[in-house]
């Protein structure tokens, strides 16, 4: 019987989207019935081991007039390694990827996926936001699948391009790679590290950008009364907006300080997360935050603010999403609080949140929403044949 041959197009060997990438790549390697093969359009220093022998396209990002003929010459790039390759499936993550997977041409099953709500781009401004849809409405339509990672991002994607036949967007959940998960938590802490984690520790785990809004859980947190119970901070993740600084500063200004840490992008945040007292996502917007699905499989509680309906999802929700949540909402799994237009009554909402977790004890929790996102049934519906 001849293997299917699927190729898996990736912008980069590092960050969230890449690890996704690589939880696709590694689960369709353990196939048999399966040739894949994965290519990176940018490679850097610091990115997952496990894309170190794949093909890759160029080493630095240009900008300005540049980008068009880098453009060209990646379509071209792609084109000859489907000739050579000959793959029956192309998947390919964010726009950029799915741009030339479409116009590389060939016969091959075109899939793209996609992680944010697209909403999200109106933050860039109008003019770009109008010509990013232009684009989208050229591409979108060439696709063959459009797999979205929750259901507001299919939501979002089917209002926005209503052209879009319905019978081609799915909802197909990030594959999470449980094995990696448990092994890499059980790895040991340094003296530093674990002299702090002898106290119970707030995680915050992902980017230091103004979406993500991590000044939320400092001040949170320094309103609460959990310093008294000798609470710690810590902060993982790239300072990608440099807010360090300002973060660092305010957490003075509270006198918090010394109970306050930045440890940066860590190669292995599971152990952390493994050994926290709760996990928090303090974030404006999200698609399906895989942080709080990856704290969950290690049974540590999350508390996050109303960023996205993926929340509701990952979480079990037993009522419908309400985006105008005005206070907090309890699971079994912990807490949502308001995402609105007021942030004191958001920091209060996270305060209440952090102080009710701390009341509870989370022991073998079940998480429902697992079997969505386990490598056998994600692969299963990501590759059917058509």
């Amino acid at each position: 019987m001849r293997k299917k041959k699927v190729l898996i197009v990736v912008p980069s060997n590092k960050g969230t989207i890449a690890l996704c990438s690589l939880n696709i790549y590694t689960a369709l390697q353990r196939v048999e019935d399966v040739n894949v093969k994965c290519v990176l359009i940018h490679k850097s220093l610091g990115g997952f081991k496990e894309f170190e022998d794949c093909e890759w396209f160029i080493d630095h990002v240009s900008s300005g007039v540049q980008r068009l003929g880098i453009a060209i010459r990646q379509i071209v790039w792609l084109r000859k390694i489907k000739k050579v390759f000959s793959p029956d499936i192309t998947i390919s993550t964010l726009f950029s990827c799915s741009t030339i997977n479409v116009l590389s041409g060939r016969k091959d099953l075109k899939i793209g996926i996609f992680h944010s709500p697209h909403q999200q781009v109106k933050s860039v401004g109008k003019v770009a936001y109008i010509y990013t849809l232009l684009i989208y409405n050229f591409i979108y339509p060439f696709l063959d699948k459009l797999y979205c990672v929750s259901n507001e991002v299919k939501r979002t994607i089917l209002e926005s391009f209503p052209f879009i036949p319905t019978k081609k967007v799915e909802v197909v959940y990030n594959i999470h790679n449980t094995d990696r998960l448990f092994t890499l938590s059980a790895d040991a802490l340094n003296d530093n590290e674990k002299k702090i984690f002898e106290n119970p520790v707030i995680l915050y785990c992902g980017r230091l950008d103004k979406n993500k809004a991590p000044e939320r859980i400092l001040k949170a947190f320094g309103e609460s009364n959990l310093l008294e119970k000798s609470y710690h901070l810590v902060y993982i993740g790239a300072d990608t907006d440099h807010l360090w600084n300002g973060l660092e500063k305010m957490a003075n200004q509270m006198g918090v300080i010394e109970n306050v840490h930045y440890w940066g992008r860590q190669e292995n945040p599971y152990k952390y997360m493994r050994r926290a007292k709760v996990l928090v996502s303090c974030s404006i917007s999200e698609g399906l935050p895989g942080v709080l699905i990856e704290s969950l499989f290690l049974n540590t509680p999350v508390i996050s603010t109303n960023s996205s309906e993926g929340v509701w999802e990952i979480l079990n929700c037993v009522e419908n999403y309400n985006p105008r949540l005005e206070s907090y909402y309890i699971t079994e799994n912990g807490v949502i609080t308001s995402n609105i237009g007021d942030d004191k009554i958001n920091i209060s909402n996270l305060k209440w949140a952090l102080e009710y977790v701390d009341s509870l004890k989370y022991e073998n929790v079940p998480f429902r929403f697992v079997d969505n996102v386990l490598p056998g049934n994600v692969i299963h519906k990501l590759i059917r044949i058509r």
